[in-house]
């Protein structure tokens, strides 16, 4: 069984995964309300490059998909980071 808290741990952001309570609301918040049929089992909300890193470290450890969703509320700086991050890590 994935246990999410293993990559809270190791992040300075946020895992909120589909049993918190505040997930739904998270969801609809990053797909602009209109809360399409994608319902992932957990929502790495990232800070650093590291976060990225160690996200994407669990996903693969756990057989996980990963997609990535920056938008419009996504600053520059961090977009950077997690591209720098992804490419850095293959």
């Amino acid at each position: 069984m994935v246990n999410p808290k293993e990559l809270q741990f190791r992040i300075e952001g946020t895992v909120t995964s589909s049993t918190d309570d505040d997930y739904e609301s998270l969801r609809r918040a990053i797909w602009n309300q209109s809360a399409p049929g994608r319902h992932p089992r957990h929502i790495v909300q990232v800070v650093s490059e590291n976060d990225v890193v160690e996200a994407v470290r669990f996903a693969r450890a756990n057989q996980m998909r990963v997609a990535v969703r920056g938008g419009v509320t996504c600053s520059s700086v961090r977009s950077r980071i997690m591209r720098r991050a992804i490419r850095n890590f293959s």
